[in-house]
């Protein structure tokens, strides 16, 4: 009988569990096909600076739970803690902007962390995520956490709560870092001295601090949401509205932060109370400034990532998993409608529309993010997809619009009602 075992917190998967991991995957990768993005992988092994320059070095995944190890040319290597940085190198290592300037990506993999393992926390875990870059409208931002919301649902994880936090930006964060400097020199000694060395790394991480004092003496902290920029503010106000728009509840989180350096605007989580101390189940927001930070161009980007092993838990804990079926969600189907912006739509209007096709398992692309209709147009022509929609006032008005062809260039007015343009879009 063998005597080796599995490395501590990583664990082999086998039977159920194994299927499980990969039926919640393809459930992702099939919601994540209608919202436009397509499959990535990225290696396992990245450069150390590449997450010291982008997660940051005062991190606690940086400082105290990457696996880095020396090669043997020299350079400094890492198991890949979590992916976005990853997939930010990607898309700059082989300029992916260049051929589509609003790129959305999605990946599904394993990731490793030296953390003491428990419940729905391992060593070397799974996730699933997207990524959607060159996108700065909040429309952005309310479609991930649709897509973060149907996933939810679709795995019968209807009371998971999704909170909404901002941490701000350039324009705003160094002042209130200020402010909360302040705060805390003041509070001098009476911080344990773990937290004091938070303070001078990451002094946001203090907000979310597990220790009952720590909470306690910074009960009156200044937090990040009261002190946002009017830009800022106008770009969470919107992202409010269009959640509540497409019916998704938030719970508001002022005191919410990331552990990642490369966060900036809004972040949200999907927090139960059933996996014990491990109450996100994904996690995700707005990183505007992390493609420059690995050498490419500013650029926009927000998106999520999710704990496949989470995920699955609590699935098996409600007796919703599908483990043995799931395996039949991939699909491998072209984009089927292509929806785009008449000047002057309602915006909130659109993304009504476009999600209940999503959740009817429509592949949808679409642009709400306020460019030109030409400019719509070119983009909604290299989706390839098999019908085009312009949508205005007058569309939703009329309740008729002109549904396009996309391979004859034929054109025929159809009914906007939902079962219409349903069995339009998915007669061929």
């Amino acid at each position: 009988m063998s005597t080796y075992r599995s490395v501590k917190g990583m664990n082999d998967l086998f039977g159920d569990e194994a299927a499980g991991i990969i039926g919640v995957e393809q459930v992702f990768r099939r919601l994540a096909g209608t919202y436009g993005a397509q499959e990535v992988r990225t290696p396992i092994l990245e450069s150390k600076q590449l997450f010291v320059r982008s997660v940051g070095e005062g991190t606690d995944v940086v400082g105290k739970e990457m696996y880095a190890f020396t090669d043997r040319d020299g350079s400094e290597l890492v198991m890949r803690p979590e992916a976005t940085a990853s997939v930010a190198r990607m898309v700059v290592q082989h300029n992916l902007l260049h051929t589509d300037p609003k790129l959305r990506v999605f990946y599904a993999g394993p990731m490793f962390r030296r953390e003491r393992p428990q419940k729905g926390r391992y060593r070397q875990f799974h996730q699933i995520g997207i990524e959607c870059f060159g996108e700065a409208s909040p429309v952005a931002d309310i479609e991930v956490i649709a897509l973060a919301h149907s996933l939810l649902l679709e795995l019968g994880l209807d009371d998971v709560v999704i909170e909404l936090g901002n941490v701000g930006g350039a324009d705003c964060r160094p002042a209130y870092l200020d402010k909360l400097n302040s705060f805390l020199a003041q509070l001098g000694d009476a911080l344990p001295e773990a937290a004091r060395e938070t303070a001078a790394r990451n002094p946001l991480r203090l907000l979310d601090s597990k220790d009952a004092l720590v909470q306690e003496l910074l009960a009156e902290a200044p937090l990040p949401m009261d002190h946002l920029s009017a830009s800022h503010q106008a770009h969470h106000d919107a992202l409010l509205s269009g959640l509540q728009a497409l019916g998704i509840n938030v719970r508001v989180n002022k005191r919410m932060v990331r552990g990642l350096d490369y966060y900036c605007g809004p972040v949200f989580e999907a927090i139960t109370q059933k996996l014990g101390a491990q109450a996100a189940v994904l996690a995700g927001g707005r990183y505007d400034g992390l493609l420059k930070a690995v050498g490419g161009a500013d650029c926009p980007a927000v998106g999520f990532a999710g704990g496949s092993e989470r995920l699955l838990l609590l699935a098996q804990s409600q007796r919703q998993t599908r483990s043995r079926t799931l395996g039949c969600y991939l699909e491998k189907e072209p984009v089927n409608l292509g929806v785009a912006a008449a000047p002057g739509a309602n915006i909130n209007d659109l993304l009504k529309f476009v999600t209940a096709l999503r959740s009817a398992g429509v592949r949808v692309a679409s642009d709400l993010s306020g460019r030109s209709l030409k400019a719509q147009m070119k983009a909604l022509h290299r989706s390839a997809c098999a019908y085009v929609l312009v949508l205005g006032e007058t569309e939703f008005e009329s309740n008729q619009a002109a549904l396009r062809r996309m391979a004859d260039g034929t054109t025929v007015n159809i009914s906007l009602d939902f079962d219409t343009v349903l069995k339009a879009v998915l007669e061929d």
